[in-house]
């Protein structure tokens, strides 16, 4: 199956993208992007993949993914049959490593933040008191706007920063190997 680079539209008035997935399914096929990604899943169950990582996801799943790392969220049959008692519902974070800047990274405060980036090339599942924080933080955010928004990221990115409730998903090996691949655009 062929990898494609998919992007999702962004507000010219915006330096990031907050975007809430939900139908029937989630419909999106094995991808990638230049941007980092946070996804919460609000409501629904399924198969999430991840580099070489496949696991299981449901209700309350929060992922954080580096670039240009190829994912999917594949729901369960019940889901895709429409047979499930609720829409599959998520929530997702898209943004640019300089999208506040090219200095921004730079400052003395954003290291602990740098050292955590480099982790998220292999994509992190979050548990604990770490999703317990983050997870109202993101919800809040569909509802703002300007510096509202901003200052929830940023909350998100402190608490990040000086987490260690996370397990790496994709393998050292399948991320060395990772060159922005031969795809298709959407």
């Amino acid at each position: 199956m062929k990898c494609k680079e998919i992007r999702l539209p962004q507000d010219l008035d915006k330096s990031f993208i907050v975007f809430r997935e939900k139908g029937q399914y989630i419909p999106c096929p094995w991808h990638f992007h230049p941007e980092y990604e946070l996804v919460l899943v609000l409501k629904s169950t399924g198969k999430r993949m991840v580099g070489d990582h496949i696991g299981e996801f449901q209700t309350g799943d929060l992922v954080l993914v580096g670039p240009y790392l190829p994912h999917v969220w594949s729901n369960d049959p019940i889901y895709v049959n429409g047979q499930a008692n609720e829409e599959a519902d998520a929530l997702v974070i898209q943004f640019k490593e300089d999208f506040l800047g090219g200095e921004f990274l730079n400052l003395p405060e954003m290291e602990p933040f740098r050292n955590f980036q480099k982790l998220s090339r292999q994509g992190m599942s979050f548990y604990g008191a770490t999703k317990e924080l983050i997870n109202p933080l993101i919800i809040e955010m569909i509802h703002m706007n300007g510096i509202q928004r901003l200052s929830n990221l940023l909350s998100i990115f402190d608490i990040l920063a000086h987490t260690d409730e996370y397990e790496l998903l994709a393998s050292p090996v399948y991320v060395a190997q990772l060159d922005p691949p031969d795809t298709d655009m959407v």
